[in-house]
């Protein structure tokens, strides 16, 4: 019985559908995070400019001009994108990814600064191993993504069917 249980279980998880990365990101927007129509259409905006890998490709200014508001609302809303996930997501670049995901690693303030300063002077890191918080520092920083869209990156191109339909010798086989 145990046997049946665990092959009717993969075979559940095999056939439960997953929800695409820009599925998933659209799903996360919603209040308190965005409480305004306003922040929602440009949050929607915002996943229309980012690309596979999760970063955001766009130009704001061009964005916040063509929605009618100005580019500092726009990137107001594209930072609070470190609180979704996958963590790190609507970045423009692997720096800004890691500081979203940092922003929301929930680090105390010795080694968040820490964090900081090493991610801006990445290839010194080792300049701060003197420090009592360098090996929290570099933990944290070894956990995040890029790029931040990594775990959805090939999930799609794995589809199971649920079933065949051939045609052999005139007759459909399904």
């Amino acid at each position: 019985i145990a046997t049946k249980s665990s092959i009717s279980e993969k075979i559940e998880q095999l056939t439960i559908a997953k929800d695409s990365f820009y599925e998933n990101l659209k799903s996360q927007i919603s209040p308190p995070l965005f409480p305004t129509d306003i922040s929602q259409q440009i949050a929607f905006d915002i996943i229309e400019g980012i690309d596979s890998e999760g970063y955001f490709r766009e130009d704001s200014e061009v964005c916040a001009k063509r929605l009618g508001v100005e580019e500092a609302e726009y990137e107001k809303i594209r930072a609070r994108f470190c609180y979704l996930e996958p963590r790190g997501v609507g970045a423009k670049d692997v720096l800004e990814s890691f500081c979203f995901q940092l922003e929301s690693s929930g680090a105390d303030n010795d080694t968040y600064e820490l964090c900081t300063q090493i991610i801006h002077n990445l290839s010194a890191h080792t300049q701060y191993k003197k420090s009592p918080f360098y090996e929290e520092a570099m933990k944290i920083i070894r956990s995040f993504k890029n790029p931040p869209g990594l775990d959805f990156d090939y999930e799609d191109s794995y589809k199971i069917p649920d079933i065949y339909v051939l045609e052999e010798e005139g007759n459909i086989i399904v």
